[in-house]
Protein backbone atom coordinates (compact mmCIF):
# COMPACT_ATOMS: atom_id res chain seq x y z
CA UNK A 1 0.00 0.00 0.00
CA UNK A 2 2.88 2.75 0.97
CA UNK A 3 4.47 1.34 -2.60
CA UNK A 4 1.35 2.14 -4.16
CA UNK A 5 0.62 5.75 -2.50
CA UNK A 6 4.14 6.62 -3.55
CA UNK A 7 3.69 6.07 -7.10
CA UNK A 8 0.34 8.00 -7.06
CA UNK A 9 1.56 10.78 -4.57
CA UNK A 10 4.27 10.70 -7.47
CA UNK A 11 1.86 11.60 -10.09
CA UNK A 12 -0.47 14.15 -8.21
CA UNK A 13 1.83 16.01 -6.49
CA UNK A 14 4.07 16.73 -9.64
CA UNK A 15 1.08 17.75 -11.44
CA UNK A 16 -0.20 19.77 -8.81
CA UNK A 17 2.88 21.72 -8.52
CA UNK A 18 3.00 22.41 -12.48
CA UNK A 19 -0.63 23.69 -12.11
CA UNK A 20 0.29 26.20 -9.14
CA UNK A 21 3.14 26.92 -10.77
CA UNK A 22 4.98 26.70 -7.22
CA UNK A 23 7.50 24.10 -6.39
CA UNK A 24 8.13 25.55 -2.41
CA UNK A 25 4.92 25.14 -0.84
CA UNK A 26 4.34 21.58 -2.20
CA UNK A 27 8.03 20.40 -1.34
CA UNK A 28 6.73 22.04 2.60
CA UNK A 29 3.48 20.55 2.70
CA UNK A 30 4.77 16.99 1.49
CA UNK A 31 7.15 16.75 4.20
CA UNK A 32 4.44 17.83 6.80
CA UNK A 33 2.58 15.62 5.72
CA UNK A 34 5.22 12.98 5.97
CA UNK A 35 6.05 13.73 9.25
CA UNK A 36 2.58 13.31 10.44
CA UNK A 37 1.93 10.37 8.58
CA UNK A 38 4.87 8.73 10.32
CA UNK A 39 3.98 9.81 13.89
CA UNK A 40 0.52 8.42 13.14
CA UNK A 41 2.16 4.97 12.78
CA UNK A 42 4.07 5.40 15.53
CA UNK A 43 1.53 6.64 18.37
CA UNK A 44 -1.93 5.81 16.68
CA UNK A 45 -2.54 1.75 17.62
CA UNK A 46 -3.29 -0.09 13.99
CA UNK A 47 -3.28 -3.82 12.96
CA UNK A 48 -2.94 -5.10 9.63
CA UNK A 49 -6.31 -4.87 7.38
CA UNK A 50 -8.01 -1.22 6.18
CA UNK A 51 -6.48 1.01 8.92
CA UNK A 52 -2.83 -0.07 8.29
CA UNK A 53 -3.86 0.13 4.76
CA UNK A 54 -4.56 3.63 4.58
CA UNK A 55 -2.01 5.06 7.30
CA UNK A 56 0.77 2.92 5.25
CA UNK A 57 -1.32 4.33 1.72
CA UNK A 58 -0.60 7.71 3.22
CA UNK A 59 2.89 7.57 4.14
CA UNK A 60 3.51 6.73 0.71
CA UNK A 61 1.41 9.50 -0.84
CA UNK A 62 3.05 12.13 1.55
CA UNK A 63 6.46 10.57 0.47
CA UNK A 64 5.15 11.08 -3.05
CA UNK A 65 6.47 15.13 -2.81
CA UNK A 66 9.83 14.43 -2.34
CA UNK A 67 9.79 13.78 -6.19
CA UNK A 68 9.36 17.48 -6.59
CA UNK A 69 12.77 18.42 -4.88
CA UNK A 70 14.40 16.59 -8.14
CA UNK A 71 12.44 18.79 -10.46
CA UNK A 72 13.43 21.56 -8.30
CA UNK A 73 16.84 21.36 -8.19
CA UNK A 74 17.27 20.87 -11.64
CA UNK A 75 15.92 24.34 -12.32
CA UNK A 76 17.72 25.91 -10.04
CA UNK A 77 20.60 24.67 -12.13
CA UNK A 78 19.11 25.93 -14.63
CA UNK A 79 19.02 29.32 -13.69
CA UNK A 80 21.94 29.61 -12.17
CA UNK A 81 23.61 29.83 -15.64
CA UNK A 82 21.25 32.99 -17.01
CA UNK A 83 22.85 36.00 -17.69
CA UNK A 84 21.83 39.15 -16.59
CA UNK A 85 19.27 39.74 -19.11
CA UNK A 86 17.38 36.41 -19.02
CA UNK A 87 17.50 36.72 -14.94
CA UNK A 88 15.80 39.81 -15.79
CA UNK A 89 13.07 38.28 -18.05
CA UNK A 90 12.39 35.63 -16.01
CA UNK A 91 11.75 38.05 -13.18
CA UNK A 92 9.79 40.21 -15.75
CA UNK A 93 7.19 36.89 -16.07
CA UNK A 94 7.43 35.09 -13.01
CA UNK A 95 5.77 38.25 -12.24
CA UNK A 96 3.73 38.80 -14.99
CA UNK A 97 2.23 35.21 -15.24
CA UNK A 98 1.74 33.94 -12.07
CA UNK A 99 -0.46 30.81 -13.76
CA UNK A 100 2.51 29.77 -15.87
CA UNK A 101 4.66 26.90 -14.36
CA UNK A 102 8.14 27.30 -13.26
CA UNK A 103 9.05 24.83 -15.90
CA UNK A 104 7.36 26.60 -19.13
CA UNK A 105 9.44 29.73 -17.64
CA UNK A 106 12.52 28.38 -17.40
CA UNK A 107 11.97 27.39 -21.19
CA UNK A 108 10.99 30.23 -22.42
CA UNK A 109 13.54 32.14 -20.56
CA UNK A 110 16.56 29.61 -21.79
CA UNK A 111 15.34 30.56 -25.22
CA UNK A 112 17.04 34.09 -25.12
CA UNK A 113 20.18 34.97 -26.31
CA UNK A 114 22.96 36.05 -24.13
CA UNK A 115 23.88 38.80 -26.22
CA UNK A 116 20.03 39.99 -25.85
CA UNK A 117 19.39 44.27 -26.61
CA UNK A 118 16.94 43.79 -23.20
CA UNK A 119 15.50 47.03 -23.54
CA UNK A 120 14.59 46.78 -27.06
CA UNK A 121 13.29 43.20 -26.12
CA UNK A 122 11.42 44.44 -23.16
CA UNK A 123 10.09 47.10 -25.29
CA UNK A 124 8.69 44.45 -27.59
CA UNK A 125 7.32 42.56 -24.99
CA UNK A 126 5.52 45.53 -23.67
CA UNK A 127 3.92 45.74 -26.99
CA UNK A 128 2.09 42.48 -26.60
CA UNK A 129 4.62 41.27 -29.26
CA UNK A 130 5.23 37.44 -29.66
CA UNK A 131 8.09 35.87 -28.11
CA UNK A 132 9.72 34.83 -31.03
CA UNK A 133 9.15 38.79 -32.34
CA UNK A 134 10.64 39.82 -29.19
CA UNK A 135 13.36 37.91 -29.73
CA UNK A 136 13.82 39.52 -33.45
CA UNK A 137 13.75 42.51 -32.02
CA UNK A 138 16.11 42.35 -29.27
CA UNK A 139 18.78 40.87 -31.69
CA UNK A 140 18.00 43.11 -34.36
CA UNK A 141 21.14 45.56 -36.02
CA UNK A 142 20.76 49.03 -34.53
CA UNK A 143 19.11 50.62 -37.92
CA UNK A 144 16.17 52.03 -40.05
CA UNK A 145 15.01 50.13 -42.87
CA UNK A 146 12.27 51.35 -45.74
CA UNK A 147 10.84 48.64 -47.83
CA UNK A 148 8.07 49.09 -49.95
CA UNK A 149 7.80 45.59 -50.99
CA UNK A 150 6.84 44.75 -46.81
CA UNK A 151 3.68 45.48 -45.49
CA UNK A 152 5.55 46.98 -42.56
CA UNK A 153 7.25 49.40 -44.93
CA UNK A 154 8.87 51.38 -41.93
CA UNK A 155 11.12 48.91 -39.71
CA UNK A 156 13.48 50.36 -36.51
CA UNK A 157 15.54 48.22 -34.77
CA UNK A 158 13.78 45.09 -36.28
CA UNK A 159 10.29 46.59 -34.76
CA UNK A 160 7.29 47.91 -37.53
CA UNK A 161 6.28 51.28 -36.90
CA UNK A 162 2.71 52.25 -38.10
CA UNK A 163 3.22 55.53 -40.37
CA UNK A 164 0.93 57.36 -42.87
CA UNK A 165 2.74 57.36 -46.81
CA UNK A 166 3.37 60.99 -46.70
CA UNK A 167 5.06 61.04 -43.50
CA UNK A 168 7.24 57.89 -44.68
CA UNK A 169 7.77 60.09 -47.87
CA UNK A 170 9.42 62.68 -46.02
CA UNK A 171 11.48 60.21 -43.56
CA UNK A 172 12.97 58.72 -46.41
CA UNK A 173 14.04 62.68 -48.11
CA UNK A 174 15.93 62.97 -44.70
CA UNK A 175 17.13 59.45 -44.91
CA UNK A 176 18.18 59.31 -48.06
CA UNK A 177 20.06 62.64 -47.56
CA UNK A 178 21.37 61.48 -44.49
CA UNK A 179 23.13 58.07 -46.04
CA UNK A 180 24.21 59.87 -49.21
CA UNK A 181 25.55 63.51 -47.88
CA UNK A 182 25.94 65.14 -44.94
CA UNK A 183 22.06 65.08 -44.27
CA UNK A 184 21.30 69.05 -42.86
CA UNK A 185 18.19 70.07 -44.42
CA UNK A 186 17.57 73.99 -44.42
CA UNK A 187 14.27 74.81 -43.16
CA UNK A 188 13.47 77.79 -45.38
CA UNK A 189 12.67 81.29 -44.94
CA UNK A 190 10.95 81.42 -48.04
CA UNK A 191 9.59 78.85 -50.82
CA UNK A 192 12.01 76.23 -51.71
CA UNK A 193 12.31 74.82 -54.84
CA UNK A 194 15.86 73.11 -54.58
CA UNK A 195 13.82 70.18 -52.29
CA UNK A 196 10.44 70.06 -54.63
CA UNK A 197 11.65 68.04 -57.64
CA UNK A 198 12.61 65.34 -54.80
CA UNK A 199 10.02 65.43 -52.80
CA UNK A 200 7.33 65.18 -55.41
CA UNK A 201 9.01 62.24 -56.63
CA UNK A 202 8.90 60.17 -53.38
CA UNK A 203 5.30 61.50 -52.32
CA UNK A 204 4.66 59.72 -55.71
CA UNK A 205 6.70 56.56 -54.88
CA UNK A 206 5.62 56.28 -51.53
CA UNK A 207 1.53 56.68 -52.46
CA UNK A 208 1.39 59.81 -50.62
CA UNK A 209 -1.99 61.40 -50.69
CA UNK A 210 -3.40 64.49 -53.02
CA UNK A 211 -3.17 66.75 -50.16
CA UNK A 212 0.28 66.44 -49.82
CA UNK A 213 1.03 67.00 -53.26
CA UNK A 214 -1.04 69.64 -53.55
CA UNK A 215 0.33 71.86 -51.02
CA UNK A 216 3.95 71.51 -52.86
CA UNK A 217 1.83 72.64 -56.06
CA UNK A 218 0.22 75.73 -54.77
CA UNK A 219 3.15 76.97 -52.98
CA UNK A 220 5.56 75.90 -56.09
CA UNK A 221 7.94 74.88 -53.80
CA UNK A 222 8.68 73.35 -50.53
CA UNK A 223 8.11 75.89 -47.11
CA UNK A 224 9.39 75.60 -43.56
CA UNK A 225 6.20 74.42 -42.16
CA UNK A 226 5.44 71.17 -44.98
CA UNK A 227 8.91 69.76 -43.48
CA UNK A 228 8.19 71.14 -39.94
CA UNK A 229 4.80 69.14 -40.02
CA UNK A 230 6.18 66.27 -41.33
CA UNK A 231 9.53 65.59 -39.16
CA UNK A 232 6.22 66.75 -36.45
CA UNK A 233 4.51 63.40 -38.06
CA UNK A 234 7.33 61.47 -37.84
CA UNK A 235 8.47 61.82 -34.47
CA UNK A 236 4.83 61.72 -33.01
CA UNK A 237 5.06 57.96 -35.17
CA UNK A 238 8.30 56.98 -33.39
CA UNK A 239 8.02 58.40 -30.18
CA UNK A 240 4.48 56.53 -29.75
CA UNK A 241 5.97 53.01 -30.46
CA UNK A 242 9.40 53.39 -29.37
CA UNK A 243 8.47 55.64 -25.93
CA UNK A 244 12.15 55.52 -24.57
CA UNK A 245 13.91 58.79 -25.89
CA UNK A 246 16.88 56.98 -25.37
CA UNK A 247 15.91 54.38 -27.58
CA UNK A 248 14.77 56.61 -30.32
CA UNK A 249 16.65 59.55 -30.47
CA UNK A 250 19.06 57.98 -32.61
CA UNK A 251 16.03 57.62 -35.08
CA UNK A 252 15.01 61.20 -34.78
CA UNK A 253 16.25 64.89 -35.68
CA UNK A 254 18.78 67.25 -34.52
CA UNK A 255 19.27 70.64 -35.49
CA UNK A 256 21.79 73.04 -35.44
CA UNK A 257 21.83 76.99 -36.90
CA UNK A 258 21.61 77.08 -40.59
CA UNK A 259 25.30 78.06 -42.41
CA UNK A 260 23.18 78.69 -45.61
CA UNK A 261 20.26 80.74 -44.45
CA UNK A 262 20.83 83.64 -41.96
CA UNK A 263 18.29 82.75 -38.76
CA UNK A 264 17.15 79.43 -40.17
CA UNK A 265 17.80 75.95 -38.83
CA UNK A 266 18.56 72.84 -40.38
CA UNK A 267 17.81 69.38 -39.51
CA UNK A 268 19.00 65.77 -40.31
CA UNK A 269 18.19 62.35 -38.70
CA UNK A 270 20.76 62.03 -36.13
CA UNK A 271 21.47 57.91 -36.84
CA UNK A 272 24.75 57.20 -38.59
CA UNK A 273 24.55 56.83 -42.85
CA UNK A 274 25.61 52.73 -42.54
CA UNK A 275 22.33 52.29 -40.65
CA UNK A 276 20.06 53.59 -42.77
CA UNK A 277 18.77 50.85 -45.68
CA UNK A 278 16.53 52.23 -48.27
CA UNK A 279 15.10 50.58 -51.55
Amino acid sequence: SALAGFAVGSMLVGWLSDRIGRRKPVILGGTLLYATACVGLAYLPWHPGPVGIAQFALLGVSAGGFVVTFANAKEVDSKTHFSENQWRFFDKLYKKNTNETISNLISKVSQLPSNLDYEWFELAINLEKSLAESILTGSASNQVEIDLSNSDKLLIHGLPIPIGNAPLAYYAFYLKNRKYGDGWITNPRTVNIEYQEELVELLEIFGGDSRSLSKIENENGITAKMLTDMRSKITTSVSNLITDAKLNSIYLFESRDSKKNTGAKDFRVSIEPDKIILP
